[in-house]
């Protein structure tokens, strides 16, 4: 079974780097944004199954990314990233469409196991997902 394509988008370029060599290891299809912006021109060229987008960012932050990226590709999981553990943050994300939010630092294993298996992780873990 081919593994899943993944968007990484984040504004930090080397937290971008590192998370798609540690993703493209487990054998994952990955390309990087570093802005909303950008992840939407991408979307518009290609589909991907995931997308990992980070919640603040200049610009476009990520709420208003992952509401322009559902109206593009409504089929794509879209796994919010946040350094904040705001409820509200948590609570937007998942109405816009967000399948779940995972905090940074983020620990590659549970993102992994997200990918691979969500609803599973997510009862395991108590992730906030909506699948």
């Amino acid at each position: 079974m081919e593994k899943p394509s993944i968007l990484i988008i984040d504004d930090d370029f080397n937290f971008c780097q590192t998370l798609s060599t540690v993703l493209d290891a487990c054998g994952y299809k990955t390309a990087v944004a570093v802005s909303g912006i950008e992840a939407i021109g991408l979307l518009k060229q290609r589909t991907f199954d995931y997308l990992l987008l980070d919640t603040i960012m200049p610009v476009m932050d990520g709420l208003e990314t992952l509401k322009q990226a559902k109206r593009i590709s409504p089929n794509v999981k879209v796994v919010m990233l946040t350094a904040f553990s705001s409820n509200e943050i948590i609570e937007k994300a998942l109405k816009h469409g967000a399948s779940a939010v995972l905090r940074k630092p983020i620990d590659f294993n549970k993102l992994n196991s997200l990918i691979e298996g969500p609803r599973r992780l997510a009862d395991e873990q108590n992730i906030n997902y909506r699948g």
